[in-house]
């Protein structure tokens, strides 16, 4: 009897001792220099992580539920090494705990993250200063509505909600009353995106839909472009009977030329100034050969260059 004790007690400490190094071998433990974190904790709309990598390496980023559950995909990217800092948007996310994970080749964690996020009206939103509109889906040339009661600093900011694609649409200091920002978005794809409104007291975010329509069987719209309080905006391919359009916000002394794409050839288009309005410069361009060229538009104190492609 003595000796089936002791070859039990053998065997189970050898299925301990394996348990136990399978343990050790499962864990992810941080390299060294690695270093992650978030600004703030609980986050409202959105939030950063920082990070700091001492190799080349894959990094990937999510918001799961304390049950494990994939409640956000936040991003699979290649970093360099060094220092990041990743902002990311949860205005989508409803108001809870949540677990934020990292998963890299070698290591793996997550961290405790509450989630504290205030709504806005649909339609816009209201901070304590601004009050924000637009219509939605949103389109290229849309205007977005901002009444500011109080003077501040503002910052309208577009970006996907894969936190992939951002783009900014105004940053400057707002006197109060009315103000209109045109919506540039015809080099984003459609989809959802997140409208980001940033003072420097406060910040909020609503999710709105970019639709832009593109012609049948030419390429997509090209425009509106913004040159300081000029909005052009035309279809592409560029045929003879086709009309620029110009919005002018400020008068401005507008000069529009055609050139090719060696620099050699040059077309006026138009040259004179422009009062405030709309307008539509008429398109001839049945003298030159089918192909790509260059669309400058010059106010005097700034310029902006687009490809255009000629068809007849």
């Amino acid at each position: 009897m003595l000796q089936y004790i002791k070859i039990f007690i053998v065997c189970f400490a050898f299925l301990a001792t394996s348990s136990n190094y399978t343990l050790t071998y499962a864990q992810k433990s941080a390299p060294s220099l690695f270093n992650w974190g978030v600004n703030e904790n609980p986050v409202s709309s959105q939030f950063e992580v920082s990070l700091q990598l001492p190799q080349l390496t894959d990094v990937e980023l999510s918001l799961v539920s304390t049950k494990g559950k994939l409640m956000k995909f936040l991003m699979k990217q290649e970093l360099m090494a060094g220092e990041h800092s990743l902002p990311f948007v949860v205005s989508d996310v409803p108001n809870g705990t949540y677990l934020l994970k990292i998963v890299t080749p070698t290591y793996t964690n997550t961290r405790a993250l509450t989630v504290n996020n205030p709504t806005l009206p649909s339609g816009g939103g209201m901070l304590t200063d601004v009050q924000v509109s637009f219509t939605n889906p949103v389109r290229s040339g849309d205007d977005i509505t901002l009444k500011v009661s109080k003077m501040t600093p503002l910052t309208l900011t577009l970006q996907s909600t894969d936190n992939q694609v951002s783009k900014l649409l105004m940053n400057q200091e707002l006197m109060v009353g009315e103000h209109q920002a045109t919506v540039i978005v015809s080099d984003l794809p459609n989809g959802n995106y997140f409208l980001k409104i940033e003072t420097p007291t406060q910040t909020a975010s609503k999710m709105l839909q970019i639709e832009n329509a593109a012609p049948q069987n030419v390429m997509p719209l090209s425009g509106p472009y913004v040159v300081k309080n000029v909005l052009l905006s035309f279809d592409n391919p560029v045929r003879s009977g086709n009309n620029l359009k110009l919005k002018i916000r400020k008068q401005a002394d507008v000069q529009l030329t055609i050139e090719d794409r060696q620099g050699k050839f040059s077309k006026l288009l138009m040259h004179q100034e422009l009062m405030v309005g709309e307008h539509e410069v008429p398109v001839f361009v049945g003298d030159l050969p089918e192909g790509i060229y260059f669309l400058k538009l010059d106010t005097g104190d700034q310029k902006e260059t687009k490809m255009i492609q000629i068809a007849h």
